[in-house]
């Protein structure tokens, strides 16, 4: 096996416990590795900037922010890519997630919107520790496409796994040009620009710091991990993953409530 020199993660059901909570052990692990092994850090999340700096301020080292699953990547304050949705993409897929009676969600780098005060309100200030503009979405295309401003991703959120699974398809069956639709849980499906994939983020960081993919190590669970795990030489898949990503990963760890991450990295580096 080539030598790491990388560290990729997923953040919710990898680096994040059930409680949300960093555990001191990967904190320590990870920490060991860029200080006395030089390994660079990388979250690989679908969250906005926002909710992704707040994770890494939590670390007592520099970490490389991939939000949006990989369309927005910075490196040392340094944009190394950054991809938006098209407004007009957003007013075409808007009125199928009202017609699932799933709540639409949109990110912008650092702000997140919202139409309506209620539970997915109140659940997206506690999962990402700041409010959001509440505004009624269809004016905000209007305006957005006046000021010729495109954003990063919309979500659509039900507590319902088959209203979920249901608009999936049938997004993935209209083809719409500018987007691609994944779900990141079961109660989750986003919407993000075409050819959003977090493989790119390996292959854009291995580029970035001349290294080879195979010198990448990386942890994932669910199914947006699933080429980035694909890509990395050094796949490693959570205890509480879905079959399908320990089925491709090169190794399988303890879940994310048991420092699965701290324990791999003590594995294969310490």
């Amino acid at each position: 096996m080539q030598q790491i020199k990388l560290i990729c993660t997923d953040i919710d059901g990898t680096l994040l416990s059930s409680q949300g909570t960093i555990s001191p052990f990967d904190k320590q692990m990870i920490s060991r590795s860029y200080k006395e092994l030089g390994i660079p850090f990388a979250l690989v999340s679908g969250r906005y900037r926002g909710g992704v700096t707040r994770l890494a301020d939590q670390f007592d080292i520099p970490c490389i922010l991939s939000c949006f699953n990989g369309s927005y990547i910075e490196v040392d304050g340094k944009v190394l890519n950054e991809v938006r949705i098209p407004t007009s993409a957003l007013k075409t897929v808007y009125p199928l997630l009202k017609a699932y009676d799933t709540v639409p969600l949109i990110f912008d780098l650092n702000k997140w919107y919202i139409e309506d005060i209620g539970p997915y309100y109140d659940r997206q200030i506690a999962f990402s520790g700041n409010t959001g503009v509440v505004t009624p979405f269809k004016p905000l295309f209007e305006q957005w496409e006046q000021e010729q401003y495109n954003t990063y991703k919309m979500l659509a959120k039900s507590v319902d796994e088959n209203k979920i699974l249901e608009l999936e398809q049938v997004l993935l069956t209209l083809n719409l040009p500018g987007i691609d639709v994944f779900r990141s849980s079961p109660y989750i499906l986003e919407i993000v620009p075409k050819g959003t994939d977090k493989a790119n983020t390996v292959i854009l960081l291995a580029k970035h710091f001349k290294i080879s993919t195979e010198q990448v190590m990386a942890f994932g669970d669910f199914t947006n991990d699933y080429n980035m795990l694909r890509v990395a030489g050094v796949s490693v898949a959570m205890g509480n993953a879905l079959p399908s990503i320990k089925a491709i990963a090169k190794d399988v760890t303890l879940d994310n409530d048991h420092s699965g991450i701290g324990y791999s990295i003590k594995k294969y580096l310490f």
